[in-house]
């Protein structure tokens, strides 16, 4: 028979898991996958608005990662990317870094980016990863993709 403390603890990590099990299983949170590849984001156009747990999945052949940001109102991607493209710095065309997911060649990223997204924003996935040094990053090959919320 479990001593009282060793009785606690059992009791703590099965509420700990229930509770764990019940947030991950909540309807009110949008699960929404992104796949990665040689080189493009694959993920939806468009997401509703409110909290919403990211994952990254890597179907490539190389390492890459999903940084998420939220673009600055009427600020589009393609601004971004020709900022980049110039040698500036796109930093003033976002408002929020949300996260990063970083995966290997045929892996799913272990963790999840929660996030509540804003309603009428536009949000963007690069990947700022390059094959070699003398490479240009996988955003300027075609890793950059952007998603709106209604």
């Amino acid at each position: 028979m479990p001593t009282k403390p060793i009785a606690v603890v059992i009791s703590a990590t099965i509420l700990i898991t229930t509770v764990l099990a019940s947030c991950r299983s909540a309807p009110d949170i949008n699960r929404v996958t992104i796949s990665g590849t040689e080189y493009a984001f694959g993920g939806p156009p468009s997401i509703h608005p409110g909290m919403t747990a990211f994952s990254f999945e890597n179907r490539g052949k190389v390492k890459h990662e999903m940084i998420l940001l939220r673009l600055k109102e009427g600020t589009t991607l393609k601004q971004v990317l020709d900022s980049v493209r110039s040698g500036g710095q796109p930093d003033s065309l976002f408002d929020r870094l949300v996260g990063i997911l970083i995966t290997m060649p045929g892996q799913r990223s272990d963790g999840e980016l929660l996030i509540e997204l804003t309603p009428r924003r536009t949000y963007a996935m690069i990947c700022t990863f390059r094959d070699r040094d003398d490479k240009p990053p996988h955003m300027g090959l075609g890793m950059a993709k952007s998603f709106t919320t209604q």
